[in-house]
């Protein structure tokens, strides 16, 4: 499925204070890893990947599946083949805008809307690479967990080395809480199960 967009409006404001993918132009994409977060490489840093992140106003993160046009995936999987052999070059790249529509599946929170068509508006980031005709785009969907957030497309950002570091503190807090919460969940199931066992 390719989106095709012009460039993103100056008055629809960025998600995040991230990146501007105007600032590849000219460099060059040695690596690409297909993962989440997906990875690129360039060569004039390649000791500091690139990573794009999905996020939104409604949520992101891993939690979202991420697409890419096929003729973008393409000459990225190119570029990663040739390595710093023949490094190509970002000739454009821009934050671009588009609507999609869709059918509102279950949802017990809103269940007016169930069955009925919904909009969501989000940002793609494009990049074109010498060789491609046009620019391709990539973005988040959600298909599993959105439906509490309603919410099933989502924007994509370039993190910077700060928002990094900032999603990596905010790993580490919610691994912490993750761990305190299942301690103080075993310690009261031994509690309650000692309480049983004092009864007999």
């Amino acid at each position: 499925m390719c989106v095709r967009l012009k460039p993103r409006p100056e008055h629809i404001r960025h998600i995040t204070n991230s990146l501007d993918p105007a600032s590849l132009i000219g460099k060059h994409v040695t690596g690409f890893l297909d993962d989440y977060p997906l990875y690129l490489t360039l060569a004039e840093a390649p000791e500091k990947p690139l990573e794009i992140h999905f996020g939104g106003e409604y949520g992101g993160g891993k939690d979202f599946e991420y697409f890419i046009d096929e003729h973008l995936r393409s000459a990225l999987e190119k570029a990663a083949k040739n390595g710093s052999k023949v490094p190509v070059k970002i000739i454009d790249a821009h934050v671009g805008e588009t609507t999609k529509k869709y059918e509102v599946p279950h949802n017990e929170k809103l269940p007016q809307h169930n069955g009925k068509p919904w909009y969501d508006r989000f940002t793609c980031v494009g990049l074109q690479l010498e060789g491609m005709k046009e620019i391709g785009y990539m973005w988040g969907e959600d298909t599993e967990k959105a439906w509490d957030e309603f919410c099933l497309y989502c924007g994509t950002f370039i993190a910077t080395d700060e928002q990094l570091e900032d999603l990596e503190l905010q790993h580490q807090r919610n691994e912490k809480e993750r761990e305190l919460l299942l301690k103080n969940f075993k310690d009261t199931k031994q509690g309650s199960d000692m309480k049983v066992t004092h009864k007999k």
